[in-house]
């Protein structure tokens, strides 16, 4: 394999220039034409043998990359086939008696609207019928989704009839007035 170029590190100069000027001569030449022409060196002295051997490997991965990169990089995996969810298919009716049977639902509902079980039931029943006329083109994704839209079309549909939070008038507010101690002690 032949290449124009090929990276050389810093720790490989300062660890060749350590050596006598003659073995740096041929560790250069070693490595040069190892990297750029895959030659593999001859005749070297044991100083520049030991260092050519603790270079090469760096110089084969670096080879290795370019190489890769040359045929577009890492063969890509086999990607996992998509499987694509089951379709929701449930009608509003459907989604509607679901809703019913749903007791702990159900009851966060009801304590959350003030409103007892009865009255959610009403509701549940005319909730298909205003998904029909409203939303007939637009099905719900899932059962949570459907849930959701019944419990913020009940808030808009239903707000001026839900029982508000009384409040007592003749209940004077609290005095934080300042009494002159702390922990019944005189400051």
């Amino acid at each position: 394999m032949e290449r124009e170029y090929f990276i050389f590190y810093r720790s490989f100069y300062e660890a060749i220039k350590c050596m006598n000027e003659k073995v740096q001569l041929q560790i250069f030449t070693a490595l040069a034409d190892y990297a750029l022409d895959a030659t593999e060196p001859t005749n070297l002295c044991k100083e520049a043998q030991g260092m050519f051997l603790l270079m090469r490997p760096v110089i084969d991965a670096n080879n290795s990359r370019f190489k890769n990169g040359k045929k577009g990089g890492r063969p890509r995996k086999n990607p996992l086939p998509v499987s694509t969810p089951p379709q929701y298919s449930c009608s509003f009716k459907e989604e509607a008696e679901k809703m019913k049977g749903d007791e702990i639902w159900l009851d966060a509902v009801c304590m959350q609207n003030h409103i007892d079980r009865e009255e959610i039931l009403r509701r549940i029943e005319a909730f298909p019928i205003h998904c029909a006329a409203e939303c007939s083109d637009k099905p719900h994704k899932d059962y949570a989704d459907a849930k959701k839209h019944f419990c913020s079309w009940m808030r808009k549909a239903y707000k001026n009839l839900d029982p508000q939070p009384e409040f007592q008038e003749d209940v004077p507010p609290p005095d934080y007035s300042f009494n002159g101690g702390f922990n019944s002690i005189d400051i």
